[in-house]
Formats: C-alpha cells, structure tokens, sequence
C-alpha cells in the first residue's frame, strides 16, 4: 500500500493493490512481459445508501477530451430496473457516456441498489472495447440487476444542459 502513496493519484485499495500487482510482476516474478499502469480503468464505489458506482469518463470530461466526436449519454431511472421494483429499491438513475460514432462506452455510472456491481459489468466491457450494442442485445436472466443493461441504451440521446437539469429533476422526483 505504501507504493500508492508514493505512486499518488486516487487513494483506493484496489488502486494500490494493483500498483502492487504491477511491481511484483515486473520485478519478482518477471514473467517476460511489462505490466503498466498504461490505460489504467480505477472504478470506484461509494458504499451510500443507495449505493453509487463509477467507471470512465463523465459526461463533462469526455467532451472535453473528444472536442471532434460526437457524444451521447443515456439516462434511466432506477425505477425503471424490474429488480429494483421487485426489491423496492427504486431509488437512483444509470447514466452511460458512449461515444456516439464508435458506440463504445467511455463512462457509466449507477447511484441505486447494487451500483457498484451493475457498475462492474459494464468496466468489463469496456476494457474489451465492447460497444454498447452488444450489452444492449444480450440475454441476462431475469428478473437480476445486470438486464436493465438492455434497456439503458435505449435512453441513448444526444445530451445538453437542458437535458441534464431534466436529469436532475427526475432524480429528485424518484428520491
């Protein structure tokens, strides 16, 4: 833990963990190829009620950073999850930043039941560079968290700040 300290940037166990992953096999086990902190994804969970997860890029930074792409954003209200109703865990929204001339997804984030484990499904698709497409068509059982994948990317709009004050009061409706 001690070489994220030195190393800086966001302070996560899993973060140093990584670093630690890093060191030991470029420098211990030396398997014969470099591991990096190259195009490093640092997912985060905040453990709220409920519970917010991150991945990627915000809406804002991927703007900022693809001034020549077009950038799309969905937005789905947690209330609109079959699990969450089922639980009645309604609280929250999805929001996913995809890069609307490749599909890939940039960012994705989840403030609702389980955010951080819907979250973690979608860094998977990311670090294989699959586009939201596939996510949008693939078959999750029912009645879980992961299905709502299906459904977010219809909710895939080109997105301004009229859009994002919209965003936010459909939050506060839900909460």
């Amino acid at each position: 833990m001690a070489l994220g300290d030195c190393q800086g940037g966001p302070a996560f166990t899993h973060t140093f963990y990584d670093d630690f992953r890093i060191i030991r096999a470029n420098l211990v086990d030396k398997t014969g190829f470099q591991l990096t902190t190259t195009n490093r994804m640092n997912p985060y969970v905040v453990y709220i009620d409920p519970q917010l997860g991150h991945i990627g890029r915000h809406e804002t930074e991927a703007r900022k950073q693809h001034l020549t792409k077009s950038i799309k954003t969905a937005t789905m209200p947690m209330s609109y999850v079959a699990r969450a109703l089922e639980t009645d865990e309604t609280r929250g929204l999805m929001k996913a930043v995809v890069d609307g001339e490749s599909g890939q997804i940039l960012g994705f984030t989840c403030l609702g039941i389980e955010g951080g484990e819907i979250m973690s499904i979608v860094q998977v698709a990311m670090m294989g560079e699959v586009p939201y497409t596939t996510l949008q068509q693939a078959v999750f059982a029912h009645p879980k968290l992961a299905e709502s994948l299906n459904n977010l990317w219809g909710f895939l709009k080109w997105r301004g700040i009229r859009s994002l004050c919209s965003m936010l009061s459909l939050f506060r409706s839900h909460s």
